[in-house]
């Protein structure tokens, strides 16, 4: 019996890392709507996702709200990593309800945008 290759979504899907964090999508889905704020420590993420890669202990880069695999989990399930949100030191991740967040880039485009619609309060 011949296997039908896979598309080109799922070869992207895997190649991107998206399919090793869907375990955290779920996870982060399954909180409470009532919940704004969710501190997760590295151990619990290591458990969620079934381990982390060494980057994310040390690379504050690896938690950016982007498009790698891992920032496309959290974002789907509608969460964010909070700016400031990532203690190496302490070991644990703030994630944050709503798909934008945290980006130094995502606040100057606001700031821009109120300045060409004359929006700031001063």
């Amino acid at each position: 019996m011949l296997m039908a290759a896979p598309s080109i979504e799922q070869t992207i899907e895997k190649d991107s890392g998206m399919a090793k964090y869907d375990t955290l999508r779920d996870h982060l889905l399954a909180v409470p709507g009532d919940k704004r704020r969710v501190v997760l420590s590295f151990t619990e993420l290591d458990r969620v996702v079934g381990g982390l890669p060494e980057s994310a202990r040390r690379v504050r880069q690896f938690w950016a709200n982007d498009s790698k695999g891992q920032a496309r989990a959290w974002r789907a399930a509608g969460w964010h990593v909070a700016e400031l949100g990532v203690d190496f030191n302490g070991g644990t991740v703030t994630f944050e309800r709503g798909r934008v967040g945290g980006s130094r880039l995502d606040g100057s485009a606001a700031v821009a945008n109120a300045v060409v619609e004359g929006d700031l309060p001063y």
